[in-house]
């Protein structure tokens, strides 16, 4: 079993993109084990320029298997438009798995991060200067135990229940918090969550098990992270970062990552940390270098 980790360790625009599907290319298993769909890798290849920004960079490589893992905030409708690009202009079936336990990152948590970043400016403080895809807003349901998982699509009237449930609770902050009397329609919100939904449940699996598999068949497994460690919860530049674990945290002491697989007793063959001499950065946030607003 071979297991290589690929990190940033700047803000993101490190080219994690395109040295993961260089490496990638003799992988048998590639992961994207957190984040969402604010930032993107870029990879270029024989058959075009792709940005990805939920499906691991190990994709193009037909014989892989690339996961979402569990780590991840998953918004369905670009994971959807994501596939379905690939699929038209990949010249190889794609083989991709989606955990059953990776929170889903819905319409109304894009909302709750304008809300946010429109009530700090206003307020004369300094906005986040988040990208608005929600993934804050989402990484704090699941903190809040009130996040839906991605499994839970495969049981859609327990998935209506608590949906309704969810959306009532934004309701009382969109109406107590930021003064958004129609803030969430429940109806408009079960309407996406069944049309995406339906789109991808069949890729939905316990992928711990898949890798779990995969680790006692001794398969080579690459692990990509997304943004950069200047963005990690706990060891990034607080508060201007996603509320996410990168692997400056989870692989420390030559541990397997452990949101997506039980298996910490195995160690890690190699860790890949590459750093941008120029940092770039997305949104408006302290620190040095360029920014970047895409």
């Amino acid at each position: 079993m071979s297991i290589e980790i690929v990190v940033g360790t700047n803000w993101g625009d490190e080219g994690k993109g395109r040295m993961v599907d260089y490496l990638a290319q003799d992988a048998d298993v590639v992961v994207r084990y957190q984040g969402g769909n604010n930032a993107g890798h870029t990879v270029v290849n024989e058959m075009g320029t792709f940005k990805l920004h939920l499906i691991p960079s190990g994709v193009f490589n037909p014989a892989a298997v690339s996961i979402l893992g569990p780590g991840m905030v998953i918004d369905l409708e670009a994971l959807d438009k994501e596939i379905s690009d690939l699929q038209t202009r990949v010249n190889h079936p794609i083989n991709i798995k989606v955990s059953d336990r990776a929170t889903i990152c819905f319409p109304f948590n894009w909302k709750e991060d304008a809300w946010e970043e429109e009530r700090l400016e206003s307020s004369g403080q300094s906005p986040f200067g988040s990208t608005k895809r929600g993934i804050a807003p989402a990484y704090g349901d699941r903190s809040l135990k009130k996040a839906i998982q991605v499994g839970e699509l495969l049981y859609p009237e327990q998935l209506k229940d608590k949906l309704y449930q969810l959306v009532e609770w934004k309701n009382l902050i969109a109406r107590g918090v930021y003064g958004k009397e129609h803030g969430v329609s429940f109806e408009e919100t079960w309407d996406w969550v069944s049309t995406f939904g339906a789109r991808i449940k069949d890729l939905v699996c316990d992928t711990t098990e898949l890798l779990e598999k995969a680790a006692l068949e001794n398969k080579k497994m690459l692990f990509e992270a997304q943004l950069g460690s200047l963005r990690d919860i706990y060891f990034g530049v607080y508060p201007y970062l996603i509320l996410i674990f990168l692997s400056c945290l989870c692989t420390h002491r030559r541990r397997i990552v452990w949101e997506d697989t039980r298996s910490n007793h195995r160690g890690y063959e190699s860790l890949l940390d590459l750093c941008r001499r120029r940092t770039v950065r997305h949104g408006d946030s302290p620190g040095r270098g360029s920014k970047r607003t895409a």
